[in-house]
């Protein structure tokens, strides 16, 4: 099923290169593709940042994260269609990035999928830390044949 998509998704990327290239040129054509791209990575770097900050503060708040975590993964997936060369890739990418309908996919996402969310705060750095050393106790290759403990018996 999953070569069947990516075979019709190949040939209507083509059909539509053709047809585009028909209309506006060959040069205009390649520009549009380029200039996806270059939105998608774009994208893929402010957007990625932004969307791990936010889920992030939502943990720190101890908020659910869900909504924050799907709404990354779906503008890590507009992104991607937007640097994938191709006019349909690029279309599928566009939609992604309108707001309500990024809201309307994470809700029909997030019916099949939970966050679950940690009881106790995540650490932030700000707690005390005690120093100290430490001897390990572990039996090493060299210490010799092991007898038996007083404790244990064996």
């Amino acid at each position: 099923m999953i070569r069947l998509i990516f075979i019709g998704t190949i040939l209507v990327e083509i059909v539509l290169f053709v047809q585009i290239g028909g209309l506006v040129g060959a040069g205009a054509t390649v520009a549009l593709v380029v200039l996806s791209a270059l939105a998608g990575s774009l994208l893929l770097r402010r957007g990625g940042a932004g969307a791990i900050a936010r889920a992030r503060q939502a943990l720190e708040s101890g908020r659910d994260p869900g909504d924050d975590m799907v709404d990354g993964a779906l503008l890590l997936m507009a992104a991607i269609l937007l640097i994938v060369p191709g006019f349909a890739t690029s279309a599928l990418g566009l939609l992604l990035l309108v707001p309500g309908l990024r809201a309307i996919i994470g809700r029909r996402i997030r019916q099949h999928w939970t966050a679950v969310t940690p009881a106790a705060p995540l650490r932030t750095g700000r707690e005390q830390v005690i120093e100290g050393e430490f001897v390990d106790v572990t039996r090493c290759a060299d210490d010799g044949p092991r007898r038996p403990s007083g404790w244990t018996g064996h």
